[in-house]
């Protein structure tokens, strides 16, 4: 977890957990080092990332300080004796699509978030395969719930307020 968050929505699971805290340039540093080897994760998930917000997506920190995370998040799992790497990606990494999204579909980001996604995803997995770890890039579609940006848009429509009766058709 990122030093100075609120776990946000894992406030109710946060003491059955173990937290090591740190930014995305400390990393390297010998005390998270330290800290992840004591623990010893079996599997590690990559989470973080920097500017997801839209007006953010562009942004040159996407390649700059989001790629070099995932790349040394990967390595300090392996380093600590995990077997396996998971990492999340999203629907930006396929770009703009015309119906419905398969896993085979081409990969064609069109933002810096996007493309950045992509990149740690075969980055991450050429170190995971180089230090002998499994590797899984799962790619998360919108979110939405308790504690979601009001902003988007599954927010602004109520979606959480919406029911749907035993009747009705939905195409």
């Amino acid at each position: 977890m990122r030093t100075g968050r609120e776990p946000g929505r894992l406030t109710g699971v946060r003491q059955q957990l173990t937290w090591i805290e740190a930014d995305f340039a400390a990393l390297d540093r010998p005390s998270v080092h330290d800290a992840c080897a004591a623990f010893a994760s079996d599997t590690v998930v990559h989470a973080g990332w920097a500017g997801v917000a839209g007006r953010e997506r562009n942004e040159t920190r996407q390649v700059q300080r989001n790629l070099p995370a995932a790349v040394e998040l990967t390595h300090l799992a392996g380093a600590s004796g995990a077997r396996h790497f998971i990492g999340l990606g999203s629907q930006a990494d396929y770009g703009e699509c015309a119906g419905r999204i398969s896993e085979v579909q081409p990969l064609r980001p069109t933002t810096l978030y996007g493309a950045a996604k992509v990149a740690a995803a075969v980055l991450t997995r050429t170190v995971a395969e180089q230090v002998g770890m499994q590797h899984s890039w799962l790619r998360v579609f919108s979110t939405y719930g308790s504690g979601a940006d009001p902003s988007w848009v599954l927010s602004t429509i109520g979606l959480g307020r919406c029911s749907v009766s035993s009747r009705s058709r939905v195409p």
